[in-house]
């Protein structure tokens, strides 16, 4: 439990536990730290959970907010840290850290107390979460716990040495990035599924094309078989018709013309053979 140590100008101090809903301090009368005080503003500062520790934030006050002498938009409390607003002095106790034992804050040059008031009951906290049974659930329970105060430091930083617009721009830019970086790798996995998808159908359109030529090989095969059956019908036709003129044709040039045809034949002979081939090749 954390817990927030006070005294004002006047001497009046007391003791505010820290729990769930944020801390206002002022002169107001809704402020749960308050102080009649000129010095410190109607609403001065409010103490709140920012994720990584207790932080408490200047609400524009005229006298301000001050950590070591040294004026602060914004400070994230560590234990022992003693702030003033104003006139009113903030001693931060952390009991987590003193193992649960009452804590004594030491005192503020010429302004905290020795030894404060009996603090106030505090409100009752939600249930905690059960410690880690394991040393890794321990170290990454660290880990985040480190990076939440690393945040807040951050933010912090920021409040104290930029402008409120500088910073609401600066945490748009971190959510545009945050946004492109979820939209990048999102288009990344579309741009796998559609290589995979593209793989898978550029395989599906070789295969179709293939088929494709094969079907009009295989015609093309036919017609020459046919064609190819027609000349030799042919050549046998011719060879038989040049007999019966034997007599009439010069002994040389009768066969060389027979020749001619024989040759004529064989080849012809030859293209069917290649053609069955090729038929055989594309029925495998």
């Amino acid at each position: 439990m954390a817990q927030i140590l006070w005294r004002d100008a006047q001497g009046i101090e007391g003791t505010v536990a820290l729990g769930a809903t944020e801390v206002r301090i002022g002169r107001a009368m809704d402020c749960v730290i308050r102080s009649d005080d000129a010095m410190v503003s109607r609403h001065h500062a409010k103490i709140y959970w920012g994720g990584g520790g207790w932080v408490i934030d200047d609400l524009g006050s005229a006298n301000g907010v001050f950590f070591q002498e040294q004026r602060v938009k914004s400070h994230l409390f560590k234990h022992g840290d003693a702030v003033r607003c104003g006139s009113l002095w903030l001693r931060f106790i952390d009991e987590a850290v003193l193992g649960g034992a009452a804590a004594e804050p030491a005192g503020a040059p010429g302004a905290m107390p020795a030894a404060p008031s009996p603090a106030a009951p505090a409100p009752a906290e939600p249930a905690r979460a059960a410690p880690a049974t394991t040393d890794a659930d321990l170290e990454i329970r660290v880990l985040r716990r480190r990076l939440e105060q690393m945040q807040t430091e951050l933010r912090v930083f920021r409040s104290n040495k930029f402008s409120p617009e500088t910073v609401r721009k600066l945490e748009d830019v971190e959510a545009d990035l945050l946004g492109i970086e979820v939209e990048r790798d999102h288009l990344r996995s579309k741009v796998s599924g559609l290589e995979v998808v593209l793989a898978r159908e550029a395989g599906s359109l070789k295969v179709q094309r293939a088929l494709e030529i094969a079907s009009k090989a295989s015609e093309a095969a036919q017609a020459l078989t046919d064609l190819l059956s027609s000349v030799r019908i042919e050549v046998m036709a011719a060879e038989g018709e040049f007999d019966q003129f034997s007599q009439l044709v010069p002994r040389a040039s009768f066969e060389l013309i027979r020749q001619s045809l024989r040759d004529a034949s064989t080849h012809v002979d030859k293209a069917r053979e290649l053609l069955r081939g090729l038929r055989a090749v594309n029925e495998t």
